[in-house]
């Protein structure tokens, strides 16, 4: 059993004036005023997946001790490319230490830990190398993005029963590189799913997010004060304009963006948290909040994704610019759009990167 922020993983948020709202979606209430109070239950962590077969362990293994390397397949715009991430072991160690990878003055890095055949990463960051006055360089913690888990997590309505999280590898990692870049839609073989918090670096615009901005855009200032946006999404065979519901945190420059509604499975609410540096805007989710029936009363469901996603945010008249996405201030505009063919774009998610 983990306490509910150690199965988490919710690291610190977004700093150096870029501070991100760590949803800890363990925590309902704070992100559903409606849900009841939290009463701090213990979380039975499970995998989605099973562990490594014991000869990939082994192989991970040796090459987490010999500092060697593991390659991600990231999803782009211009079709899926393979990185190079190098083991940096603690000395004491060698199953957890931090895996890097340089781009540039730029260093990007997790926490990483081998148990149980898995491979769990954590607390991602990016490092900046700047030049001193004596012309030296030194590396300067820039940004600590936060690490929210991807799966789900379920709540049982008996008090007395622990929360169930589970957790969910998306992201596709290799051991050698030439199968990686051979790599097709099936599972590979090699193929490794890391636990924890990989989306988080995903996306090349959160990677290259400023570091540090103290001014305040007026795409930033008419969005906090609405309270609604909405989206020209294509559901089924026909676009519709999507009323998602504003609410402004604190600091300025934070929220969440909500949808309430119904689908072949009941109830839900999705929820994207939201934080604003300069002319760019991060979303992070999507997170679908749902409540069943058991015998015993409402269950709690919580689908959760770490993906974070940075886009410029641009004014121009009642629209935001998300990016290519275009958010309404007022239903009227996105009708006339939606009437007017133009193509909707589909739901902000690390997978379409």
């Amino acid at each position: 059993m983990q306490s509910k922020r150690e199965a988490l993983g919710c690291g610190p948020p977004m700093r150096a004036g870029s501070s991100l709202v760590c949803l800890l979606l363990g925590c309902a209430r704070a992100v559903d005023p409606r849900a009841e109070p939290d009463d701090e239950r213990p979380v039975d962590v499970t995998p989605a997946a099973p562990p490594m077969a014991a000869d990939a362990l082994a192989s991970l293994q040796t090459t987490a001790v010999g500092r060697g390397e593991l390659y991600w397949r990231v999803r782009g715009p211009d079709g899926p490319r393979c990185e190079a991430w190098s083991f940096e072991p603690a000395i004491d160690d060698p199953s957890r230490g931090r895996l890097v990878r340089a781009e540039g003055p730029l260093r990007f890095s997790f926490a990483y830990r081998i148990a149980d055949g898995l491979l769990r990463l954590s607390a991602p960051l990016r490092e900046r190398e700047v030049a001193t006055a004596a012309g030296r360089l030194r590396k300067t913690t820039g940004l600590a993005l936060p690490c929210i888990f991807t799966g789900a997590s379920l709540t049982p309505a008996d008090p007395a029963a622990p929360r169930r999280l589970v957790l969910e590898g998306n992201e596709r990692w290799f051991l050698d590189a030439g199968a990686c870049d051979a790599a097709g839609l099936e599972p590979a073989v090699g193929e490794l799913r890391p636990v924890g918090c990989a989306p988080a670096l995903a996306d090349p615009g959160t990677r290259a997010l400023a570091e540090a901005t103290a001014t305040t855009s007026p795409a930033a200032t008419r969005l906090r004060a609405g309270e609604r946006v909405f989206w020209l999404r294509r559901r089924g065979d026909r676009s519709v304009c999507e009323a998602w519901s504003h609410e402004p945190g604190e600091p300025p420059g934070h929220g969440l963006l909500r949808r309430r509604g119904r689908d072949e499975h009941g109830r839900r609410s999705v929820v994207y948290g939201y934080a604003v540096a300069g002319d760019a805007l991060t979303l992070l989710g999507p997170n679908e909040f749902r409540r069943a029936r058991d015998r015993r009363g409402v269950v709690e469901v919580v689908r959760a994704s770490g993906c974070l996603i940075t886009r410029p945010l641009a004014l121009a008249g009642d629209v935001l610019r998300f990016g290519a996405d275009r958010w309404y201030l007022r239903r009227g505009a996105c009708e006339r759009d939606r009437v007017a063919g133009l193509a909707a774009q589909p739901d902000p998610d690390c997978a379409q990167n």
